[in-house]
C-alpha cells in the first residue's frame, strides 16, 4: 500500500517539472541574493536576476546612500528545472525555491523583461525622497530633532521641506532639510492640516 502512494507521488513530481528553459523564483540566504545571484551566472553559468534598490536614509553619519534587494531573500533564475534543479540548489547562497505544494511555478519572460526595462541596466533602481503635503514625518536632526511634523510644501532642487511642528503647545512654520526628516505616513488630512 505505502509503495503505491510513493509511486503516485513520484509520478505526480516528475509530471509538474517543466522540461524546457523558464524563469523561476528563488529563494537566496539572509541577505546573499546578490551573492546567489552572482554565483548562479559565474559558476553555474545560469541566467540569474535579483533586482535592487538604492535610497537615501538618515544615520548618525547624515543621510546615506543604501542598495538593497527589491524582494528581500527573493531572486529569479532562468533554467532547465528538470536537467539543473540539483545545480542550482546547490550554489552558494541559495537556500530554495518557491513553491506551492508539489507545483513549482515559473513566470513568463514578459514579467521578467519588464522588470528588468524598469531597473535599468544595472539591476537597480533610484528611489527618491519626494515629499508631498500632508506628509508626516519625524525630524531625525537639528534643533528640532525628536519632534513629529506635517509637510505644507517640499521644494525638490533645494532638499527643503516646509512644515508645521507642535512647539510648546503652538503650531510652528520651519524649513527643513530633505536630510534631516524621516517619513512616516504619507498624505494626512486631518485637523492640523485644516490649520495651516
Amino acid at each position: 500500500m505505502e509503495m503505491g502512494k510513493q509511486r503516485r507521488r513520484t509520478q505526480t513530481v516528475a509530471e509538474n517539472i517543466k522540461s524546457e528553459v523558464a524563469w523561476y523564483c528563488i529563494r537566496s540566504k539572509l541577505k546573499q541574493e546578490r551573492v546567489a545571484e552572482q554565483c548562479l551566472v559565474q559558476r553555474a553559468g545560469i541566467e540569474a536576476f535579483a533586482p535592487r534598490i538604492k535610497f537615501r536614509r538618515r544615520t548618525r553619519r547624515g543621510a546615506v546612500w543604501f542598495i538593497e534587494a527589491l524582494f528581500p531573500g527573493y531572486l529569479f533564475a532562468r533554467f532547465c528545472l528538470a536537467r539543473q534543479y540539483r545545480l542550482v540548489m546547490s550554489t552558494i547562497g541559495v537556500a530554495g525555491m518557491v513553491r506551492f505544494g508539489e507545483q513549482t511555478p515559473w513566470l513568463p519572460e514578459h514579467v521578467i523583461e519588464d522588470l528588468r526595462n524598469t531597473m535599468g541596466d544595472e539591476g537597480v533602481a533610484l528611489v527618491e525622497d519626494s515629499y508631498q503635503a500632508g506628509d508626516i514625518v519625524n525630524v531625525a536632526g537639528g534643533p528640532f530633532m525628536g519632534l513629529t511634523g506635517l509637510v505644507k510644501g517640499y521644494m525638490p532642487p533645494a532638499g527643503r521641506i516646509r512644515g508645521l511642528l507642535e512647539f510648546m503647545g503652538r503650531p510652528l512654520e520651519v524649513d527643513l532639510h530633505e536630510t534631516a526628516v524621516t517619513p512616516l505616513k504619507r498624505r494626512y488630512v486631518g485637523p492640523m492640516l485644516s490649520s495651516v
